[in-house]
Formats: C-alpha cells, structure tokens, sequence
C-alpha cells in the first residue's frame, strides 16, 4: 500500500514538475516559431524595395515566404500552444489539489478520508489531460478536427 507521503513525493510531485517541464518546453518552440514567422513576414516588404537592385533578392524573398508556410505547418502540426496551455492548466490543478489536501480546504474538510479523496481527484486530473489528448487524436484520424 502507498502511504501519503510516497504518494505525494513520487507521484503527483512527479507528475507537477512533468507537465509544468513540458508546458515550458512547448511554451519556448511555440514562442521560437512565431518569431522566426514575424521576423520572416516583416522582411518580406522591406527586401521587395530592393528587387530592382540586386537580381537575386526575389529568391530570398521566396524563401522567407516558404518559410513562414513551413513554419506556420510545423506549428499546426505539433500543436505546441495547444501542449503549453493543456499541460500548465494540468500541472496547475495538481498545485491547487495539492494545496486543498494538505491545508484540509475545500472537499477535504469534511471528507471521511482526505487522502484517498486526494487520490481520486488527483488521478482524475491526471486521466482528465489524458482523455483530452486521446478525444483529439481520435478526432483527427476521422477528419474532424482542424
């Protein structure tokens, strides 16, 4: 049997420092992608003015348009807002049940047995993140999804 601490320690403490490592990578590709597009897009008109100048400068501007395309598909692809937002909100809920069990707010002040209540609502975060991601995989192998 799994006593409270262990519990806490390895497994929800283990689990917040996971999803809030993940939220912060994603948070950084998605931040990373969007500048590499705005700093693409922005250069786009200035290096049009020098077209008549320097014969080549119609193939960089090619290449940052395809690279903004390229980019903006990457994003779609990985969906890394989507993991930083899903992935803090999870951490998150797990900092705040955390909090309500071990200051005994909430439903756990009357609750008969504040740590397997804790245990329940805390799995059923965790299970809740997880369903998320299987309901929108689901969605885009039959086509419904964006």
């Amino acid at each position: 049997m799994l006593d409270q601490e262990t519990y806490i320690k390895d497994r929800v403490e283990g689990q917040i420092k996971w999803y809030s490592n993940k939220s912060s990578a994603a948070q950084k590709r998605y931040k990373l992608f969007k500048v590499i597009t705005l700093l693409c897009a922005v250069l786009i008109p200035f290096l049009t003015g020098l077209l008549e100048e320097i014969f080549w400068m119609k193939y960089v501007i090619g290449t940052l348009g395809v690279a903004i395309a390229a980019v903006e598909g990457i994003q779609s692809l990985y969906k890394n807002r989507e993991l930083w937002l899903e992935y803090r909100g999870t951490s998150e809920a797990l900092k705040r049940e955390k909090l309500l069990f071990q200051t005994l707010s909430g439903d756990y002040t009357e609750a008969a047995d504040p740590f397997k209540l804790f245990v329940l609502k805390s799995e059923e975060i965790m299970a809740g993140e997880q369903s998320g991601w299987k309901e929108y995989i689901a969605k885009m192998e039959n086509g419904d999804g964006k």
